[in-house]
């Protein structure tokens, strides 16, 4: 039995390790965010939004697509906390995902995921 936890916490261990790392861009952390929250119907929908609203992006990106987040950009965005929004506006997003079912089913942690483009802009490749 030891033997399986071992190997059971060696797993989880190794997933965490290989996980990448989150680089923001920008930190909205403590700042106000106006917050939208569009939950699409179906995947397809969700994708059918996404080639709408970026009509330059290639379509093999949509491919698999469970959500997606658009925010007001900052410049000079280094060093936090100078980072400044564009204009006067107030930092802003819009989170696109389907409804979560489920407590942390999937729509729940992309949900997540989207929530930190708003916090951090494109915080990962």
């Amino acid at each position: 039995m030891r033997y399986w936890i071992a190997c059971l916490l060696v797993f989880l261990a190794g997933c965490e390790q290989s996980a990448t790392p989150v680089k923001p861009a920008f930190d909205r952390t403590n700042t106000p965010i106006e917050l939208t929250v569009v939950f699409h119907g179906d995947l397809a929908a969700l994708q059918q939004e996404y080639r709408r609203t970026h009509p330059n992006s290639p379509h093999s990106k949509v491919n698999g697509l469970t959500g997606f987040a658009t925010w007001n950009e900052v410049k000079n965005p280094g060093p936090f906390p100078n980072a400044t929004l564009l204009g006067n506006s107030p930092a802003t997003c819009v989170v696109h995902t389907t409804r979560p079912r489920k407590v942390d089913d999937k729509s729940t942690l992309v949900l997540g995921h989207e929530l930190l483009h708003c916090i951090n802009g494109s915080y990962h490749p």
